[in-house]
């Protein structure tokens, strides 16, 4: 996001000691379905409080910002924690 803070949209519960936390997802924009169908709710830092308070952040236009690239799928697996993970890669043209 061009370095700059941003939030996901989330829930977060806690009942009968148990805790739990969901990511706000929405139907991905144009450019990112090639990626996936969803993605998370995106809310700029002046959003926020209109969150927290119950306001909608659905229609929000960061998303629309967001540029993406191609990575290797060592991303796939946690234990691949190095820079390899986002300098090699390979386009699948198939």
């Amino acid at each position: 996001m061009n370095d700059n803070l941003f939030s996901f949209a989330g829930i977060y519960t806690e009942s009968q000691g148990e805790k739990g936390c969901a990511m706000i997802t929405k139907e991905a924009t144009h450019h990112l379905s090639k990626v996936h169908h969803r993605m998370p709710v995106l809310i700029a830092a002046d959003d926020a409080d209109s969150w927290l308070s119950g306001g909608g952040v659905f229609d929000s236009k960061l998303s629309d910002t967001i540029v993406y690239y191609p990575v290797s799928t060592l991303v796939n697996s946690p234990t691949n924690n190095d820079i390899t993970c986002v300098t090699s890669f390979s386009v699948n043209t198939q």
